[in-house]
């Protein structure tokens, strides 16, 4: 989901179920959340198309596993 901060000027690219991502996990943002992880962008031009489609591809893959990973 997209999450803006009009106060802050960004915008999180969030993914619920983050505990499945291994690909960019030193982009990935947790800042005070338990379970959900994000892309923070504070411009278009920040954007990096390769991180983000990898990310969003690997988040898709994952869409029928639930929030935590299970053993």
């Amino acid at each position: 989901y997209l999450n803006p901060s009009k106060k802050k000027g960004y915008v999180d690219v969030a993914f619920w179920l983050s505990a499945h991502l291994t690909n960019y996990n030193e982009l990935l943002i947790s800042e005070n959340r338990k379970v959900i992880k994000s892309l923070r962008y504070y411009s278009l031009n920040e954007i990096n198309e390769k991180v983000f489609i990898s990310v969003l591809k690997e988040a898709f893959s994952h869409k029928e596993k639930g929030f935590y990973k299970r053993s």
